[in-house]
């Protein structure tokens, strides 16, 4: 089963590891001991480099981690990320219930749900278009978040990547925590006091011009 693709060029000490040039193929696998593992279609016939640890494999473009996977143990096996062919199937829909990546892909209850609503709401290719582009928002590592807005979406009978987009967008800016300032370190600003209002005030005066 495939990891999420990394986001950092430092990722956490491992084991020791051996090294091992490696290419990506037309179909944006790279092979390793007889076995196969994807990487972003970007990556398509990219020189890369794969680190070998002990139970898994991590996938370098440059100085960039691109992918980690679980090693597979057994001989002609593959390990094949969906989100790595996202871009490639929102081009060619129609391949979408054969592509491999798809039929092999264990999605979570809640994506097979939405898909079987995309679908029924949006006849032909768009519903699975929808559908695709709603799980890119999940690029970014957004996997709770986006299925909190998938779930919301449904329960408001909306459900579009529009509207996923939306309420994820929302989800996001709520979570922003406002940072508290530190007037010690700002020690002009301690000579100024904010009094506290009386609403009161403001009542008597609506009631004056009503």
């Amino acid at each position: 089963m495939a990891k999420r693709e990394g986001k950092t060029s430092s990722p956490p000490q491992k084991a020791s590891c051996t090294y091992h040039p490696v290419k990506a193929n037309s179909l944006s696998h790279v092979n390793f001991e007889r076995n196969r593992y994807s990487v972003p279609v970007r990556y398509t016939h990219h020189n890369l480099i794969l680190k070998a640890f002990v139970d898994s494999v991590d996938i370098f473009y440059k100085e960039k981690l691109v992918v980690s996977h679980r090693l597979l143990l057994a001989k002609g096996e593959e390990s094949l990320n969906v989100f790595h062919y996202l871009r490639l199937l929102l081009k060619k829909p129609g391949a979408f219930s054969n592509a491999r990546p798809i039929r092999n892909w264990s999605a979570p209850p809640i994506y097979r749900e939405a898909l079987g609503t995309l679908r029924k709401r949006y006849p032909g290719g768009r519903g699975k278009r929808e559908f695709l582009k709603t799980l890119e928002l999940q690029r970014n590592g957004k996997k709770d978040k986006l299925e909190k807005a998938i779930k919301m979406a449904s329960e408001l009978n909306c459900l579009s990547f529009d509207s996923v987009k939306n309420i994820l967008d929302s989800l996001e800016s709520h979570s922003i925590q406002a940072k508290t300032l530190d007037l010690f370190s700002h020690p002009a600003l301690l000579k100024y006091r904010v009094d506290k209002k009386d609403i009161g005030a403001y009542n008597l005066l609506r009631e004056r011009f009503q």
